[in-house]
């Protein structure tokens, strides 16, 4: 509760998993988990990290944040996968690379702002491991159908009553984001991974370098272990299900 007032997230098909990895709920687009995790971090902090990154659009620490309730642009969302696709390093984005005056001599202008860590490597490696999952199991796996198999990172999006649709994805060396929608707010009537999704898809692919898209490089301070998915444990041979998992050093879990 909040101000006198409830707010009761529930997942897009009304049911509840209990519980869940974070990489399920990223990958499977949770809401509950999403909003529960967002309350146990701060929404401050959310609101920080969020700035950081490159928005700059009103946001106020509500629980619904936590969910996309704020309005932003869709630069600014593209600004903040650039700080993933960059290895955590914000870059000031801009459209023109410099002006000529009618005898054809470059404008002088202020210069862009330099580049400044907003996340770390390692956090920032761990992300993009789950944004993977997103295209490989969770929400935007139709795009591997397609024939993209490029180790590509991305997230769909959705908002209450399916006024926007979302998707954006990226590579190391590329970032793109597709907002489907309509001027006057009204519902689309669509999932992001029914409407953003597919074009994004036609795109990445059409723009596919000849050698395919770059892979992320796995930095130093994190490791990999093989653990249950559904405890987030480490793996015994007993384990029905398992995954092998990234995690920053001296933080994976112990065994089951």
């Amino acid at each position: 509760a909040l101000a006198g007032q409830t707010w009761s997230p529930e997942n897009s098909d009304n049911r509840f998993r209990g519980w869940v990895s974070a990489r399920t709920a990223l990958e499977k687009s949770l809401n509950v988990p999403t909003a529960r995790l967002a309350l146990d971090v701060g929404l401050e902090r959310v609101v920080d990290q969020a700035r950081a990154m490159g928005i700059d659009s009103q946001l106020q620490p509500y629980p619904a944040l936590a969910l996309g309730a704020f309005e932003v642009t869709p630069l600014e969302l593209a600004s903040i996968y650039a700080v993933l696709a960059g290895e955590g390093i914000k870059r000031e984005i801009f459209g023109l690379r410099g002006m000529l005056d009618p005898t054809g001599e470059v404008l002088q202008g202020e210069g862009l702002a330099k580049p400044k860590r907003a996340l770390s490597e390692q956090s920032t490696f761990l992300v993009t491991s789950l944004l993977q999952g997103v295209l490989d199991r969770g929400t935007a796996a139709s795009v591997r159908t397609q024939g993209l198999t490029d180790p590509l990172a991305g997230k769909t999006g959705t908002t209450n009553d399916r006024r926007d649709s979302w998707f954006a994805g990226y590579s190391p060396d590329r970032v793109s984001l597709v907002w489907v929608g309509y001027d006057d707010n009204s519902s689309t009537r669509l999932s992001g991974s029914r409407a953003a999704l597919p074009i994004w898809a036609n795109f990445t692919w059409k723009v596919r370098p000849a050698g395919g898209y770059t892979v992320f490089g796995q930095p130093a301070g994190v490791t990999s272990a093989v653990i249950d998915s559904q405890t987030g444990l480490l793996a015994t041979d007993e384990c029905p299900q398992v995954l092998t998992e990234v995690f920053v050093e001296g933080t994976v879990p112990i065994g089951v």
